[in-house]
């Protein structure tokens, strides 16, 4: 019976061991995935069974082979002698392949089939498959009757297809180790080691390893192992290739600019060195080809910085698919300083590469496809700011790339989620600006539970300590507080975010409560909704617009406000308390003043817009129109939750701001029914299945 390279391997690899041996381990060796091992097993079991052996599998421990050493090693023997080879399809085609790359004349079909011990037929339907992955290298496969077949194509394509085949067949990591034959335990992913091999001299990769070397430590240059290994490569194949007089040939344009990249002084270093070594003469063409190699290289970077020599606009690109990430994920990443620093150093090369039209290669690729598909699929989104900065679509190497970077932080984010918060939200009134904060919160943060939105002076902290409250996020200092307090703008900044996870993480891992609301009966349900309701109307109701207001100052609006609304007797009163909100720090929003507080001399929930006559100067800002929300004293939560669904839309919905500044009163008025029909829509089913 023939037994093929994957099926001797494992028969090899585990009489050798003498003990359990897990699939994962025998994936790792022959760099495969472990279904693909699975499926293998079927056929070396049947081997093992008609030589008198048991492949003895356990569960956590792995399989071994059960019989006599005298047996284990007949079947050794059988598994060396030559007259066993039989190469799966993938293997002859690599093999195949690797006779192509490295002849410079034509190989009849019947010196392929005869090595192979197959029929030029079979070698005939090999070719047919692999004429794809020539043409997607830029070559032709030409196939002349009575001549034989050869590859066609530029030097600097033969020599990347070249490369290409040696990397798809090995482990970036081990590359120089299994090229210099080095390491007898690493093996490649197929059984055509040895043909894959000849592509490579090993005596000029010994040779370029050690003229690199010397060359990169004299001038202090820092090579990560995987960009020193594949200029080792590079390098080898281009002697090779120069030694049959093969050079490569560079725009003159093109090479005028890599001279001008400080890459190329170390790369004309090499060249002299290799020059010297090998005794003949490195054409200009060659050097500028070993720039490109450093330019497009991921080099050593010192952990946690960046330099002054890096591009700022790679900066900017990177916040910006950390900032896409985010946004598809709902998972908050956008101070992972790690992440930047890791996004950028890898950006700049991968740019490099791309604009040279150099192969990124990713031995990780298949990998990510298999165990990652959604973190693929979420870096392929996050890929568009770099995509477009190039003008071309990344290769899937690539978005790999970018999956591994992001994937990893949002997992380690994701972990930190499993935590839910329970907070509250305050502001001097509880109308306002706390529910601008409150849509800010439930964008940035998803593991923040906001358990009620309440004024800063009213809080009753024994009550919301036995429901469970973690902390209070507030816009104002609260004195003499119970429960933990994290001063914010009411416009997140950076800063604020920093303190909140802060606070978080000074908490115990585990909730200190749950925040449960009673069961209602229907009758109570339906009371709540009905509560929900009248606010609704009041605000609709009480709604007001008036355009053309001329005020010099935020106190002459306060001013006007009350006595526009109120009776002279009274009006003064709200202009007070108007006037004192104010001194508490003036809420703008994209032009557009909010002007809220609570007063005992309003009834009920209103409020309106005010169009300006002329800009008013707030906070260094031109303001034009003057949002009104105005409560009463004693409002209650549902109240001032009914009421900062206006404020809260404002952040939410990015047409309501255009319609407070340009529309009629209809037209406001038409948006705000339109905001509290789905509020209350949203709130019905809310309260219904609660």
């Amino acid at each position: 019976m023939k037994i093929n390279e994957r099926s001797k391997f494992i028969i090899n690899e585990l009489i050798k061991r003498n003990t359990y041996v897990t699939a994962s381990e025998i994936a790792d060796l022959l760099q495969v995935s472990i279904k693909t091992v699975t499926r293998q097993l079927v056929n070396v079991e049947k081997i093992l069974n008609e030589n008198d052996l048991i492949l003895e599998r356990k569960t956590s421990k792995g399989m071994q082979i059960i019989g006599t050493e005298e047996q284990k090693q007949k079947m050794l023997e059988q598994i060396q002698s030559n007259g066993l080879h039989e190469y799966s399809p993938a293997e002859r085609q690599n093999i195949v392949l690797s006779h192509l790359l490295k002849s410079q004349e034509p190989i009849k079909l019947l010196t392929l089939a005869k090595l192979l011990n197959v029929t030029e037929a079979t070698i005939s339907n090999d070719l047919d498959k692999l004429e794809t992955w020539i043409k997607k290298m830029n070559m032709n496969l030409v196939r002349k009757p009575g001549l034989g077949i050869y590859l066609e194509g530029l030097e600097k394509d033969i020599r990347k297809a070249i490369i290409s085949h040696i990397y798809k067949n090995l482990h970036e990591k081990n590359i120089l180790n299994v090229l210099n034959k080095q390491e007898k335990n690493i093996k490649l992913k197929s059984g055509t080691d040895k043909f894959l091999l000849d592509l490579v001299d090993k005596d000029i990769i010994q040779k370029v390893e050690k003229a690199i070397t010397t060359v990169v430590e004299r001038e202090n240059y820092n090579l990560s192992i995987n960009a020193f290994s594949g200029l080792v490569v590079h390098l080898t194949l281009a002697i090779q290739r120069l030694l049959k007089g093969e050079i490569i040939k560079i725009d003159t344009k093109f090479l005028t600019e890599l001279k001008k990249k400080k890459e190329f002084d170390l790369a004309f270093k090499i060249s002299e060195e290799i020059a010297e070594v090998f005794d003949i003469v490195v054409p200009e063409e060659e050097s500028g080809f070993i720039t490109m190699h450093l330019l497009g290289a991921r080099n050593n970077y010192q952990e946690g910085t960046i330099n002054n020599y890096d591009n700022f606009a790679l900066i900017k690109i990177a916040k910006k698919i950390i900032a896409i990430a985010q946004e598809e994920s709902g998972i908050f990443i956008a101070k992972k300083s790690k992440l930047l620093i890791g996004l950028v150093k890898h950006l700049g090369p991968a740019a490099t590469r791309i604009k040279l039209n150099l192969e990124i290669r990713n031995p990780l690729l298949n990998e990510m496809k298999e165990k990652y598909p959604q973190w693929m699929k979420l870096a392929k989104k996050a890929a568009k700011p770099l995509e477009e900065k190039l003008g071309v679509n990344l290769p899937e190497a690539e978005i790999a790339y970018l999956a591994m970077h992001l994937g990893s932080t949002l997992e380690d984010a994701s972990l930190q989620k499993t935590r839910k918060y329970n907070v509250l939200v305050a502001c001097p009134t509880g109308i306002g600006t706390s529910k601008l904060l409150a849509s800010q919160l439930k964008q940035k943060f998803t593991n923040l539970n906001i358990v009620a939105i309440v004024s800063a002076i009213n809080i009753n902290y024994e009550f919301y300590q036995n429901e469970g409250i973690d902390f209070i996020i507030s816009t104002v200092e609260i004195n003499e507080a119970t429960i933990p307090v994290v001063i914010v703008n009411f416009m997140l900044d950076d800063k604020d975010i920093d303190n909140i996870i802060h606070q978080m993480q000074l908490l115990p891992d585990e909730n200190s409560g749950e925040y449960h609301k009673d069961n209602k009966s229907l009758v109570e349900k339906l009371s709540e909704l009905n509560l929900f309701g009248f606010y609704i109307k009041s605000i609709l109701k009480n709604f007001f617009y008036q355009d053309m207001v001329n005020v010099n100052s935020k106190e002459e609006l306060c001013s006007f406000v009350s006595i526009y609304l109120l009776k002279e007797n009274i009006s003064q009163i709200l202009e007070a308390d108007l006037k004192s909100r104010e001194e508490k720090g003036s809420t703008i929003i994209k032009d557009l003043m909010l002007l809220h507080t609570k007063s005992k001399v309003i009834q009920n929930l209103t409020v309106g817009i005010i169009q300006l006559e002329k800009s008013l100067k707030v906070n260094e800002k031109e303001i034009s129109t003057v949002l009104i929300l105005l409560v009463p004293d004693k409002a209650d939560e549902k109240a001032l939750e009914t009421m900062g669904v206006l404020s809260e839309s404002i952040i939410e919905n990015t047409n309501l701001l255009d319609i407070l500044h340009q529309g009629s009163k209809a037209e406001i008025y038409l948006e705000l029914e339109k905001i509290y029909t789905n509020y209350f829509k949203k709130k019905y089913k809310k309260v219904m299945e609660g």
